[in-house]
């Protein structure tokens, strides 16, 4: 079990000594801006997004590029709380209104990695391949929290993704 943070955790932001004691126990890894090797996968996390309201984990523009450079360039699957920019981040009002991360989506047009999984903009879940990238907004909760959206399971196999 693999898991990063997102905007409603503000006790990892705030207070990160004191989270990482409440995980310690439990069979899980947390990522933040680290990675973990799974079954030969490389796995990176990130819980920063640009700004988005006052919740946890808003970045500005100097946070934003440095996490952005951190993603390896062998990383397998990309973790992180908001999408890149251009790829499901639609937010509704105003409407057609992009919300990604710039620098991110720079920097996965150079890693490549085989998914890119995120949520954060509840009203465009889905799934989305592009140059060899799975995009998976996993957000199980449309804008309204109520938890609607199935799970996205993946499958990896060598250098393929499919989706179950």
């Amino acid at each position: 079990k693999i898991f990063i943070c997102g905007n409603h955790d503000f006790i990892f932001e705030k207070d990160p000594i004191t989270a990482q004691e409440i995980v310690e126990g439990y069979d899980v890894t947390y990522l933040q801006e680290t990675s973990v090797t799974v079954e030969g996968y490389k796995f990176w996390g990130t819980p920063w997004t640009p700004w988005f309201h006052s919740w946890a984990f808003n970045a500005d523009e100097q946070q934003l590029r440095l996490t952005a450079s951190l993603v390896p360039d062998d990383c397998d699957v990309l973790l992180s709380h908001g999408p890149p920019y251009g790829v499901l981040d639609k937010v509704l009002r105003p409407p057609g209104h992009r919300v990604g991360c710039y620098y991110m989506r720079e920097r996965i047009r150079a890693v490549k990695p085989l998914v890119h999984a995120f949520g954060h903009i509840h009203e465009d879940y889905g799934v989305k391949v592009e140059d060899g990238t799975a995009f998976v907004n996993a957000s199980s909760c449309n804008l309204r929290y109520n938890p609607i959206n199935p799970p996205v399971v993946l499958e990896l196999n060598g250098r393929t993704v499919t989706e179950l």
